[in-house]
């Protein structure tokens, strides 16, 4: 949800009408895998587009700007926060996971991480008494 508020702010600053709505159906095209985001844009798109080219331009480029900040620092923030990962390693275990075994392990490169990291307490805890 707040990528819907920074949606609709964006919408607001660059003079769209119903801007609220717009952040509203962005939110909830989040909820939508995979076809989420295209979702949420899609309606905010056409809505600049009504207003003008230069307010189309100016709402794309808010919605690139968004989805890559959300891509690259929020999710892995609230994955590492769920999974007790540091959001560096979210990123790291990802790239890694998608590099070596493609789609299967961008999803299971989390909790793999997460699992190693905790046997690895495990172990050092053992050693440790």
């Amino acid at each position: 949800m707040i990528l819907g508020g920074v949606v609709a702010v964006s919408a607001a600053l660059i003079g769209l009408p119903f801007a609220l709505l717009l952040g509203i159906i962005a939110g909830l095209g989040e909820f939508i895998p995979y076809f989420g985001p295209v979702v949420g844009a899609v309606p905010a798109a056409l809505a600049a587009a009504n207003v003008s080219t230069s307010a189309l331009l100016q709402m794309l480029m808010a919605l690139i700007i968004i989805h890559q900040l959300e891509q690259a620092v929020l999710s892995p923030w609230i994955l590492g926060d769920g999974v007790g990962l540091h959001p560096l390693l979210v990123v790291f275990a990802l790239i890694l996971g998608g590099h070596l075994f493609g789609f299967a392990g961008l999803l299971l490169a989390v909790p793999v991480a997460g699992s190693l990291r905790a046997i690895w307490r495990f172990v050092a805890d053992g050693e440790q008494r």
